[in-house]
């Protein structure tokens, strides 16, 4: 059986700080994102980037609201890791530069909470488990 297989936004600023939304039923910080759709990929079980840069957009609007534009978008890193409720999850993550005041728009996600965070300061905040194993590579992002 296949991995969970996911796409979202390291939305990183000039101050090195990363926007993250924060999820009510599990509380913690997570990036936007979400589930690739089988219909989304010519082959599930190996999508190219720019699908899954596709995905990783559409999940950016329907989970963020107030950005004005999308600036940049590089492929970051993969990520294996297991959903909170025990399935196995690769996610593909892009570092994401947009403009605009952001806030969530999603249910399930705290308006008052989401926010900017300083890349350095990350540890100190509870995250998904993706986003765990992604802080020693956002802390040495220059």
């Amino acid at each position: 059986m296949l991995p969970l297989l996911l796409s979202g936004n390291l939305i990183i600023n000039e101050k090195k700080e990363i926007y993250l939304l924060y999820r009510n039923d599990h509380l913690f910080y997570e990036t936007p994102g979400g589930k690739v759709k089988p219909e989304e990929c010519k082959d599930y079980s190996n999508p190219t980037i720019e699908e899954l840069e596709m995905v990783a957009r559409r999940e950016l609007r329907e989970e963020v609201a107030g950005i004005e534009s999308i600036l940049s978008m590089s492929y970051f890193q993969r990520i294996e890791f297991y959903t909170p409720d025990g399935r196995e999850a690769l996610a593909h993550k892009f570092i994401t530069g947009v403009k605009g005041l952001l806030r969530s728009k999603e249910k399930g996600f705290d308006k008052e909470k989401s926010r900017w965070i300083s890349l350095k300061e990350l540890y100190k905040y509870p995250l998904s488990p993706d986003l765990k194993l992604l802080v020693p590579a956002l802390q040495l992002l220059k």
